[in-house]
């Protein structure tokens, strides 16, 4: 501030003195200064600076002595800002419902959020309101309220209450005069500031020829503006010179600029960026030339607007595409002083982009090196843009020395690491591996104590995949490399660990959450009973039965069941409590973080898995070749055994066998008697081709009735039923104890430690259930599912337990089925069965068809086994931007320790059959395991795979291989 300014400044109210110096320091970044000049005047405790509650408490003090004015909520409006610039966003929307004494809840009634907003809203200034709602619009559309914001300016136009079903076009006329009506009389800093705010509105609303029509009235441009850049560079500066304060009119132009963009009017935004600029296009062969004035230009701008201004302009460099090789090269030297000569100097890299760095926020640091780097990249500077990623992660501190409270710039890293591995991975062995290791390191440690935030999980996702799969194909490719076998066993155990730390850390971040919602389990029917349906069905009219008749296994629960066998049912009541299981205890989640915040070892892997386990990790590397590595474990350790690189055309082979798997069941598995067959052939043709690119014969040796094998794949790897794979002509199933797959060995590790602290272990439930719902026209499935209720039924008289079912009465719906799981919490075998969808939010019809059982109200830890019979509710799914997804997952999350579910389309009388001896099987093995007093130990897995053994010895030919192969095994035994 200059002389008069500083003179004037001292007849201002302290709070504005407060807010004007506030704002000058953090234009120059000086975030720590800005806070405590606020905190000093409100009475808050620096140890307090990001404490919600603590805050909350002491503005409404505040604001309580000094009464809710234009001044004291200018002064709110301006506090909750400075928390945006340092990214806590909750903190900064606290601060504003604080300030209006609003709730959450007022958002989700309209005329109370209006009644609420009235009493403070018409008695503050345009400038206030305005402050108010650039706040509360913006926060809450960071944190994921987008609706509530956009309630928040509906409700400053009028127009909160409008009608939206009327007619499209009178809606948006209505929209249109009810803005100009807002702006009539206002000064030109708040008009434009308004406009720069409401900008983002427009596309949703559908206004965007009149929005833009609004700017260029605002600020008296022409169609012929755009084509002449001088007239149009002079227009604008005089317009902005007109202005109090010039950032109102900066982000107007922003505005235009992202409407003209929107629309299709690329050519218009760039006029409008470059001629605000003053640059014209022969200044980008003239780098000193277009240095000074885009060095003019950031002067100007706050330093997180410049770097939004070069994002946007290089966007629309490439988009136009005059030039965009030269003209964003000539942008990005210009940008940050470098030029050509200095690539070749790492002193005078340090010395120009530490000059560039100055001022800004580590994480903003990270994510221009990170934009530069890119936008370097994508023009073909591939060499420069490793020069620079290099240069950075080598000096940025928080990578080699994690600070305990974590690095806020951790997103962006990811994202470098992530490039660096790309540029680098073959160049140095012991520095590859270095990286690779202290890349797993800052990944466990950097987020510090509190963890990333919801909203950021999708960006999150994105960038921890891509650097998973980067740091795996370094390690691999230096695996394979280096044929030393002295040296492997280290090699392979490193990646291996890498490998699980990395992999589907976001299960481990979900599983872990305090956060996570669980939905009441609204609407339970309160039945008089829990009963399996009324009529038992008639064996003899089902030819599969008669061909199984043969079967005698003593675990075998699906044929022969009397109605005189029939339990007396228990009486239920369910119970619409809300299951607040994963709002876990404090002690509870401190146990769960502790494999996370320390690290996953091999010791804790051996635990997880148990003994006599022989592990496969097995994934497709960058060049599409199958790579597995397998490792013993007795319980206590594991023991590097072998491993296997195959052909760079391994990935399109198993996706093509996969895909025409997937496609030929779901062709043909409605089609009774013929179909079977094909599908049976279909299924042993698949894995019969898979066998020879697998290479599972390497392991032969390992392969005998005492291991238990534990599959830990990814990608479309998901899709092959490894138990039907033959080894040496015999499949897999037949020579091991057992198969299950892992879903994330951080999850096995996890899920133990939960498990561990159950109340109640597996061995003391002594009840099973089984629900299901077919509606009563889809009688080929609803006859097979009273197969399902009768096996049930008649195990639970077998072994003297309790059985709760529930199909009609009470209806099987999601909210009867959590009121069942929360009423009775510990089931040895709870199946559920009804039509399956695979997609990214699988699930079982039940009753309640509209919507699908996903387990939502259900704390399911209780649960030994969870046993599904549904179509293609066990199909895992991977893409680029997301790691492992399927509905097993979102069980897991929901602490189901143990699911079987089938993987493709099944006919429903041979699955309900199959569940029936799964169950069977289980319960005989629980018993035997209690007799001796052992700890179980693969008891489910066990159960699965001796299922399928007695399937294939009676039926011979193995009629129901199709059905067999696609239920599968998740989880922890």
């Amino acid at each position: 501030m200059n002389l008069l300014q500083r003179t004037l400044a001292l007849f201002l109210p302290k709070e504005l003195r407060i807010i004007l110096k506030a704002n000058e320091l953090s234009l120059q970044g000086r975030y720590d200064e800005v806070f405590r000049k606020y905190e000093n005047h409100l009475g808050i405790e620096e140890v307090e600076r990001f404490d919600i509650a603590a805050i909350r408490h002491r503005i409404g003090e505040w604001l309580s002595q000094n009464g809710r004015n234009d001044t004291t909520l200018m002064f709110a409006a301006q506090y909750a800002a400075a928390f945006g610039l340092v990214r806590k966003h909750r903190v900064s929307l606290t601060v504003l419902e604080t300030a209006l004494e609003l709730n959450p809840e007022d958002f989700h009634d309209r005329k109370r959020l209006a009644a609420k907003l009235d009493i403070y809203w018409h008695d503050i200034q345009p400038v206030t309101q305005i402050q108010f709602l650039m706040g509360l619009n913006g926060v809450l559309s960071i944190v994921g309220r987008q609706s509530e914001a956009f309630d928040v300016f509906y409700y400053d136009l009028g127009i909160l209450n409008l009608d939206r079903d009327e007619e499209e076009d009178m809606y948006k006329a209505e929209v249109v005069e009810s803005i100009y009506l807002r702006l009539d009389g206002l000064p030109l800093d708040i008009i434009a500031a308004y406009l720069s705010f409401i900008f983002t509105a427009f596309e949703k609303i559908g206004i965007q020829k009149q929005g833009l029509e609004a700017f260029e009235k605002l600020i008296g441009l022409t169609q012929e503006d755009y084509s002449n850049s001088v007239a149009l560079s002079q227009k604008l500066q005089q317009w902005i010179a007109k202005l109090t304060n010039p950032l109102s009119g900066q982000y107007a132009l922003f505005g235009i600029a992202s409407t003209l963009y929107t629309t299709g009017e690329e050519h218009k935004a760039l006029a409008i960026l470059e001629g605000y600029a003053g640059i014209i296009p022969a200044d980008y062969e003239q780098v000193e030339v277009l240095g000074q004035k885009w060095q003019s230009l950031r002067a100007k701008l706050p330093v997180d607007t410049a770097a939004s201004y070069l994002r946007m302009l290089i966007v629309l460099l490439e988009e136009v595409r005059r030039n965009p090789a030269v003209e964003v090269k000539a942008l990005l030297l210009a940008d940050c002083g470098l030029r050509d000569a200095d690539f070749d100097s790492d002193e005078a890299i340090s010395r120009k982009l530490n000059v560039r760095l100055d001022g800004l926020q580590k994480d903003t640091k990270a994510g221009f090196i990170y934009s530069l780097s890119n936008f370097l990249s994508e023009i073909g500077l591939v060499r420069e843009a490793s020069i620079i990623t290099d240069w950075f992660i080598r000096q940025h501190r928080e990578f080699w020395e994690i600070p305990s409270e974590g690095d806020p710039s951790i997103t962006h890293i990811i994202a470098l690491l992530t490039s660096w591995f790309q540029f680098y991975y073959q160049a140095d062995k012991q520095t590859v591996l270095q990286y690779c290791q202290q890349t797993v390191t800052y990944l466990r440690y950097g987020f510090g104590s509190q963890g990333i935030r919801l909203e950021d999980r999708e960006e999150f996702i994105r960038y921890v995949t891509l650097l998973k799969k980067a740091v795996l194909e370094a390690g691999f490719f230096w695996l394979h490399q280096d044929q030393n076998l002295s040296e492997e066993p280290s090699i392979a155990s490193k990646v291996f660990l890498w490998d699980v730390e990395l992999t589907q850390r976001l299960l481990a971040e979900r599983f872990t959450l305090k956060e996570l919602q669980i939905f009441p389990a609204t609407n339970i029917v309160k039945p008089n009973h829990w009963a399996c349906l009324e009529d038992m069905p008639d064996p003899d009219t089902y030819p599969v039965l008669q061909e199984l008749a043969a079967m005698e296994p003593a675990g075998s629960a699906a044929l022969g069941v009397k109605d005189s066998e029939m339990p007396e049912v228990e009486l239920v009541e369910a119970d619409a409590e809300k299951a607040n299981f994963l709002s876990v205890a404090p002690q509870m989640y401190e146990i769960l973080k502790r494999p996370i915040d320390t690290g996953i070892t091999p010791a804790q892997i051996a635990a997880s898995v148990g003994k006599h386990a022989l592990i496969l990790r097995m994934t497709l590397d960058g060049e599409g070749r199958l790579t597995w590595l397998a490792f013993f474990s007795d319980g206590n350790a594991l023991r590097f055994v072998a491993q296997y690189h195959g052909h760079p055309d391994d990935s399109n082979t198993i996706w093509q066998l996969a895909k025409s798997h997937d496609k030929q069941i779901n062709l043909f598995w409605e089609i009774p008697n013929q179909g079977k067959q094909f599908l049976t052939d279909l299924t042993r043709g698949f894995v019969e081709e898979l066998s020879p690119l697998l290479r599972l014969d390497l392991l032969a040796d390992y392969f005998d009735e005492s291991k238990n094998v534990v599959l830990q794949v990814d990608n479309h790897l998901y899709s092959i039923p490894f138990a039907h794979v033959p080894v040496n002509g015999i499949p897999l199933f037949l020579q091991v104890r057992s198969i299950t797959h892992s879903l994330s060995f951080v999850m096995n590790v996890l899920q133990q430690a939960a498990q561990a602290n159950q109340a109640e272990q597996s061995r003391s439930h002594k009840k099973i259930g089984v629900a299901s719902w077919f509606h009563r026209e889809d009688f080929i499935n609803r006859e097979s599912a009273r197969w399902l209720h009768a096996g049930h039924f008649s195990l639970a008289n077998r072994h003297g337990i309790s059985c709760f079912a529930a199909a009609d009465s009470p209806p099987c719906s999601i909210a009867s089925i959590a009121g069942l799981v929360q009423q009775h919490r510990n089931f040895k075998v709870l199946t559920l069965c009804g039509h399956g969808t695979s997609d990214k939010r699988g699930g079982i019809r039940l009753k309640d068809h509209q919507d699908l059982w996903r387990g939502n109200g259900c704390d399911l830890s209780g649960i030994s086994l969870l046993l599904m019979v549904s179509c293609s509710i066990g199909k895992m799914t991977v893409d680029q931007y997301l790691d492992v997804e399927g509905f097993c997952i979102q069980l897991a999350v929901y602490r189901a320790f143990s699911v079987a579910a089938c993987r493709w389309p099944v006919h429903s009388l041979e699955a309900c059959l199959f569940a029936n001896e799964i169950a069977g099987q289980y319960l005989l093995l629980s018993e035997e395991a209690e007799k001796k007093g052992e700890a179980e130990n693969y008891l489910k897995a066990r159960a699965l795979n001796e299922a399928k053994k007695i399937f294939h010895k009676s039926t011979g030919d193995d009629a129901l291989l199709s059905t067999m192969a696609a239920f599968e095994f998740y989880g922890i035994d």
